[in-house]
């Protein structure tokens, strides 16, 4: 495990947030000091003043798991985070996934290899 200093792959709040049940796909391998053959990292995940609902972050490429990786209660101005380690998927890349839509961050904390 190498751990970085917390850098923001993704931000929706300077454009659409995410459509309600539609998934965006974020490239991180090769970004955000993580190097294009890290195999996993551990991310910050934030849902920001969106409706209740829940997001699920997963390796590109595969299909989407049942559990969530944020609950969100819809609260006006809102903002819940949780940390995960996930594995990158086809291309270095992760899934996102918002059930009501909303706005999203991901901040990258750190990575592995192998």
């Amino acid at each position: 495990y190498v751990p970085l200093v917390p850098t923001r792959v993704l931000d929706t709040r300077g454009g659409a947030p995410i459509a309600a049940d539609a998934a965006i796909e974020v490239p991180v391998g090769g970004l955000a000091g993580v190097p294009p053959g890290a195999s996993a990292v551990s991310l910050s995940v934030a849902g920001v003043d969106g409706p209740p609902g829940y997001l699920t972050v997963w390796d590109a490429g595969v299909a989407r798991p049942l559990a969530s990786t944020l609950n969100l209660d819809g609260s006006t101005g809102d903002t819940r985070a949780n940390g995960a380690m996930l594995r990158l998927g086809a291309g270095g890349r992760l899934a996102v996934y918002a059930k009501h839509g909303g706005h999203v961050l991901v901040d990258v904390t750190g990575y592995f290899l192998g």
